[in-house]
């Protein structure tokens, strides 16, 4: 598998494939000029962890378990003697 090239903006620091560079800066509308080489400063197994976005999951995973638990706890005071009907097939 190939490596495509990295350039970075100077002023803005927006990273981006040399491929897909157009004549502006997408971020900053800075003209193609103003563009540098860029080299990950992170090794090849740490990018391959990042990429596999771990950190979002486990965060939102949290935050929607807090958000969660009190609704839980007032439905349980709520209706103390809920039972989910469980439906069988025949």
């Amino acid at each position: 598998m190939k490596e495509e090239k990295l350039v970075r903006c100077r002023p803005c620091g927006y990273v981006m494939k040399e491929s897909e560079l157009g004549d502006v800066c997408p971020a900053c509308g800075l003209p193609r000029d103003v563009f540098e080489p860029y080299r990950e400063k992170v090794s090849s197994g740490r990018l391959r962890f990042l990429a596999l976005d771990i950190h979002p999951i486990a965060i939102h995973l949290s935050q929607t378990f807090v958000a969660l638990v009190p609704f839980l706890i007032i439905f349980h005071y709520l209706f103390p003697d809920f039972e989910p009907t469980i439906i069988h097939s025949v």
